[in-house]
C-alpha cells in the first residue's frame, strides 16, 4: 500500500511510517483525511521552526508511551550519537578560530589541530562502512583536554554567537564514556541527540480508547513550504518555540540572518492565521527551559528585545514576557493553550503529554461524539 505522504516523501515511502490500512488517505486537495472508520483516532501535528526540540519531543513520547527504549533501538542511535560529538567538536574549534581565541595550553592546541582533521569515516560514521562506530580512546582524551580549556569555555559561554549546539557541553563532558567498548547509548544520549527531520514521521500513541497520530514535519525552510498545503484537516498542533534562542540567529542561507526567537513568533502567527487552522486546538510548548536557566544570567533579554523590561537574569520574568509574545497572537482563540517543556527531561514531559492529551481529548470530544459535526 502507498505511504499515506508519499506526496511528500516521494514515490516511495522515506517517512519511518508502516503504511496499513488503518492509516488515512490524502485527499485531492493533499490534507490529512479524517478516517470515518476509525471515529477515535485524533490527529496531530508537531510544528515549528527547525532545532526547537520537535524530534526530541516525538522521541519523548515513544519513550513514554513503550515504558523506555529496548537496547536494540538504542544500539540503532550509535552512529547519531558520534557523528552528534564529532559535530559538536568540530563547531567548538571552528569557534574558537573564529573569535580568535588563543588556545590556553600547548596541549589543547594540539588537541585542536588533531581532531581538527577527522572526519566520519574515521570513527566509522557513514552508512555504508563494514567497521562498527567507535570514538577512538585517543580521539576521546584529546577532546577532553580541548573541553577543559580556558579558550574552548570561553567560546561556550559565547555558544549563541556562534551557534553551537545545546548539546555540546553534555556530549564533551561524556566522551571518556562514549569510547568505552562496547559503547550502548543511554536514552540520554539519545535525547540529547539533534537530527534533522528530512520527511514527515508519523507515529501512534494509544490511551485508553484513543489513537494519537502525531506527525512530526521538518521545520526547516524548504520543509516548512508544504505544512499548509499539506494537512488542512487535524484536531490538533502542538507548535514547539526555543525559549532559549532568543540571543540567537540564523545563517543568511538559512533564514537570511533573522533572530531565531522572532521566526518562531512570525511562523506561529502565520500557522495561528491559517484558516483551515481556525478550529484546531493549538497548544504551545515553550521549550528547552532549562538552556534558558544557564544562559539568561550571562545574556541579557533586553539586549535583544528591547522592550522587555523586566529584572535581568531573572529566568522567570523572561520565559512569561516570550509567552506573552506569543498568546498576543492567541487572544481571539478559545482553544490555545501554552506550557513550559524541558524536551530533554522525561519526567517532565510525561506530566505535560498527559496535560495535552486531557486538554485536546475535551475541545474535540464534540467532534468525535457528533458523527454531523463540521
Amino acid at each position: 500500500m502507498a505511504c499515506p505522504l508519499s506526496c511528500y516523501c516521494g514515490l516511495m515511502c522515506r517517512c519511518g511510517c508502516i503504511p496499513s490500512p488503518e492509516v488515512p488517505s490524502m485527499t485531492s486537495g493533499g490534507s490529512l483525511a479524517r478516517d470515518t472508520h476509525r471515529s477515535h483516532t485524533v490527529y496531530i501535528l508537531l510544528l515549528g521552526a527547525a532545532e526547537t526540540g520537535k524530534s526530541t519531543i516525538m522521541r519523548q513520547m515513544k519513550i513514554i508511551d513503550s515504558g523506555g527504549m529496548s537496547p536494540a533501538s538504542l544500539r540503532s542511535y550509535t552512529r547519531h550519537v558520534l557523528d552528534n560529538v564529532l559535530t559538536c567538536v568540530t563547531r567548538l574549534i571552528a569557534a574558537v578560530h573564529e573569535a580568535a581565541v588563543p588556545w590556553g595550553t600547548p596541549e589543547a592546541a594540539h588537541a585542536a589541530h588533531t581532531l581538527a582533521v577527522v572526519t566520519p569515516t574515521d570513527w566509522g560514521l557513514l552508512d555504508d562502512d563494514v567497521k562498527p562506530a567507535l570514538l577512538p580512546q585517543d580521539h576521546a582524551h584529546l577532546m577532553r583536554v580541548l573541553w577543559e580549556d580556558t579558550a574552548a569555555q570561553e567560546c561556550w559561554l559565547r555558544a549563541n554567537e556562534f551557534n553551537l549546539p545545546d548539546s555540546t557541553a553534555y556530549y564533551l563532558s561524556a566522551t571518556e564514556r562514549l569510547a568505552q567498548q562496547p559503547y550502548l547509548p543511554t536514552q540520554e544520549d539519545v535525547l540529547q541527540l539533534r537530527i534533522p527531520t528530512r520527511a514527515a514521521t508519523v507515529y501512534d500513541f494509544h490511551d485508553r480508547n484513543w489513537t494519537f497520530r502525531i506527525t512530526d514535519v521538518g521545520g526547516q525552510r524548504g520543509e516548512r513550504r508544504r505544512w499548509l498545503r499539506l494537512f488542512d484537516e487535524v484536531n490538533a498542533i502542538i507548535f514547539l518555540a526555543a525559549l532559549s534562542e532568543y540571543d540567537q540567529t540564523w545563517s543568511q542561507e538559512e533564514e537570511d540572518g533573522m533572530n531565531r526567537l522572532e521566526l518562531s513568533l512570525q511562523l506561529f502567527r502565520e500557522t495561528l492565521n491559517y484558516p483551515g487552522f481556525s478550529k484546531t486546538s493549538m497548544i504551545l510548548f515553550l521549550n528547552k527551559t532549562d538552556v534558558l536557566q544557564k544562559k539568561i544570567n550571562r545574556s541579557d533579554l533586553s539586549k535583544y528585545f528591547p522592550d522587555y523590561t523586566g529584572p535581568r537574569g531573572d529566568a522567570r520574568s523572561a520565559t512569561d514576557y516570550i509567552r506573552n509574545r506569543f498568546v498576543t497572537f492567541a487572544k481571539t482563540r478559545d482553544n490555545f493553550f501554552s506550557h513550559e517543556t524541558c524536551a530533554t527531561d522525561t519526567n517532565k514531559t510525561r506530566f505535560v503529554f498527559a496535560a495535552v492529551r486531557e486538554s485536546i481529548l475535551w475541545d474535540n470530544i464534540r467532534l468525535f461524539m457528533d458523527p454531523f459535526q463540521t
